[in-house]
């Protein structure tokens, strides 16, 4: 079985995972609570991934590139991790400012949710430094199999328990027991980490000279990831601040059902990003573009027939699993999931460009698609609410993906224009 179809099927399981977790959180929680849970789960991400300040794509394409060269990877993990515990400590300490500010506006239940927001983070961004490095080495499988497969199991069992034994639970207690299953999954990234790459229990100082090399890129990746989370996540914050926690927790579960139809994309970026980071070094356009053509006709069909199959069943999945408040986000998940399968047709071209180091390319798309979804957000939702919300992020997402692809073919042509100009000489 070949890296993609195992990544494949870890992402199949643990969108299963994520779908009776979902189905718990929802029984066990009032909507409210639910929606209360989600928003800080997802203010918590964002604060992470800024603090990561776009190592996580630096560290997967250097990696790659220096694969042989421990010397080299251990100066860089040591760069990378000085940095982001550094952010990470202000990241923090800026958003328990905020918060204390805040806090007589936001219910009991609802500040120490935010408070037990602020512990997540830490073990949000450390581990995802040493998945980055050892999806760069080409670990993919250790990179992917103790977030996406051992920490929701471990999550659904302390959830089970739980629901079986009759305990209470509120947002701020679902948040305490998912806080436990990210610890448990930073020593298991721990321990595989120090398994591959054995010189780095010790950190080397960090040189100048490193530091500098890294910096463009570093803040060319620290706005893409800034700008992507922002992307990603800006809806669901918007949906909070205008229309309230309830309408979150509905516009989540569209979310996480329409992440099922973009999967097959996410996973391929995910698989093949070494793989096309290390054609890239070798010069190998050729083989590049036939990549990606496989990737299309790979993942763009399974995609549709996800959309199709939601499409048929998923009002009546959405009564039966979720109840009546929640079958409202069936036309807001079928509005989502038409973007993603378009997404999916298109290709990897995001991945593309970051992998062949023209991260100023992207970044430009996501600062134009950002832009423009929060532009759309802040007209659509408080006049269509939740429709408003999926329609600004679809129109974005389509639009970002046009604007990828025709910076590739260009930047695609000039380098074969070139290789070929070398080759007669």
């Amino acid at each position: 079985m070949n890296v993609f179809s195992l990544s494949f099927c870890i992402s199949i399981i643990n969108r299963c995972l994520l779908f009776v977790l979902s189905v718990f959180l929802v029984n066990l929680l009032s909507v409210e609570s639910f929606g209360t849970y989600s928003y800080f789960m997802n203010t918590a991400n964002i604060i992470a991934m800024l603090a990561l300040f776009g190592f996580p794509q630096l560290l997967v394409r250097e990696t790659a590139s220096h694969k042989e060269n421990n010397l080299e990877i251990a100066k860089l993990y040591s760069f990378s991790f000085r940095f982001t515990v550094k952010l990470l400590f202000f990241g923090i300490a800026l958003f328990l400012l905020i918060l204390f500010i805040l806090k007589s506006s936001l219910k009991l239940n609802e500040f120490y949710t935010a408070l037990l927001s602020s512990l997540l983070i830490p073990f949000i961004v450390l581990p995802t430094i040493q998945q980055s490095m050892l999806r760069g080495s080409g670990k993919v499988i250790n990179s992917i199999w103790p977030i996406q497969i051992f920490q929701p199991m471990i999550f659904l069992f302390s959830l089970t328990l739980f629901y079986f034994y009759k305990f209470d639970l509120e947002a701020p207690s679902a948040f305490l027991l998912f806080i436990s299953s990210y610890a448990l999954t930073t020593l298991i990234y721990q321990f595989l980490f120090l398994r591959r790459f054995k010189a780095l229990s010790i950190l080397p100082k960090t040189s100048k000279k490193i530091s500098n090399r890294h910096m463009s890129s570093l803040w060319s990746f620290f706005l893409i990831g800034g700008s992507n989370i922002l992307l990603q996540r800006s809806d669901l914050l918007l949906v909070g601040v205008f229309l309230g926690f309830e309408y979150v927790a509905i516009y989540m579960i569209a979310l996480q059902i329409n992440g099922i139809v973009g999967m097959p994309l996410s996973v391929s970026n995910l698989a093949y990003e070494p793989k096309i980071s290390e054609l890239y070094t070798q010069g190998n356009f050729i083989k590049l573009k036939r990549l990606y053509r496989e990737i299309q006709i790979m993942v763009g069909p399974i995609s549709f027939i996800g959309l199709t199959l939601f499409c048929l069943f998923g009002f009546s999945f959405l009564s039966y699993v979720y109840g009546e408040e929640y079958s409202s986000s069936y036309w807001v998940i079928v509005i989502l999931a038409f973007s993603q399968v378009i997404s999916a047709f298109l290709g990897p071209a995001g991945s593309y460009l970051q992998m062949t180091k023209n991260e100023n390319s992207v970044l430009t798309g996501l600062l134009l698609s950002l832009l423009l979804n929060i532009l759309l957000n802040l007209i659509l939702i408080p006049a269509y609410e939740l429709i408003g919300a999926a329609v600004s992020t679809g129109i974005s997402l389509i639009i970002l993906k046009l604007y990828y692809i025709f910076k590739l073919k260009k930047i695609f042509k000039n380098e074969l224009q070139m290789n070929n100009t070398n080759n007669l000489d």
